[in-house]
């Protein structure tokens, strides 16, 4: 899949509130929206994001590739990679599969210093600090559900994020279309999207998987899809797009 076809998704983006700009730092290519221009600090904090990962890598090859949680006291570590160690551990995956919710989440917590609203999308996994409601659109690859349905974001501070089987570079044992976790913790969100979408062989997995990323402390609500069957649980307040 190439990089463009990858990231045409974020055509769709929109929210007249906010300001949105690509920002590319090595590997990590996000786009963020904040309600003024944040550039400097975006860029500031992806770096920091990205030097604390590779300080770790280099410190302990493990932690990048392996895919069983790695020992975790939640004192040694620094954010991002503490909120990556604790996740996995919650998760049951390698700590590398909430990569992308960490960073989200970093450079989201910085941007709210300056910005009341944030948006920051890694990958197709979102950190979004809202003052009012939102709406996600669903990407589901190939299924007829793709794009037919939107997540609605209430107030607050959420990681909304998904795993796909069929769809995008990311590592998957599954074949979901989307398996889509909603949480407080972007970065637990990332690794139970994976977790749950390595789940899915079949459509009569869909249900049991979503139970499963229910059951993880801290998941609001979980959603997966494959071909034209959905399951749903917990906090996944559905409406159809443009309706």
């Amino acid at each position: 899949m190439n990089k463009y076809v990858q990231r045409d998704y974020r055509r769709l983006h929109g929210g007249g509130d906010l300001l949105f700009e690509r920002i590319v730092v090595e590997q990590s290519d996000l786009h963020i929206g904040t309600v003024k221009p944040c550039r400097d600090l975006a860029m500031q904090a992806i770096k920091e994001a990205r030097r604390a990962i590779k300080t770790q890598i280099a410190k302990n090859p493990d932690f990048l590739t392996s895919l069983e949680p790695m020992d975790y006291d939640g004192k040694k570590y620094n954010p991002p990679v503490s909120w990556m160690m604790e996740a996995a551990k919650l998760a049951g995956v390698g700590p590398m599969a909430a990569v992308a919710g960490s960073v989200s989440r970093y450079v989201g917590e910085q941007l709210s210093t300056v910005s009341d609203d944030v948006i920051v999308e890694n990958g197709g996994d979102l950190f979004i600090i809202t003052t009012h409601s939102r709406k996600v659109s669903i990407y589901a690859g190939e299924s007829p559900l793709s794009h037919k349905l939107a997540l609605v974001i209430p107030v607050g501070t959420w990681g909304i994020c998904t795993s796909a089987g069929r769809v995008g570079p990311s590592l998957s044992f599954g074949q979901a279309d989307a398996a889509v976790v909603l949480a407080p913790n972007c970065a637990l969100a990332d690794a139970v999207a994976t977790a749950t979408g390595n789940r899915i062989k079949t459509p009569d997995d869909l249900e049991q998987a979503v139970q499963f990323a229910h059951n993880v402390q801290g998941v609001a609500g979980a959603l997966a899809i494959m071909d034209d069957k959905i399951a749903a649980v917990g906090a996944m307040q559905l409406a159809p797009v443009g309706g």
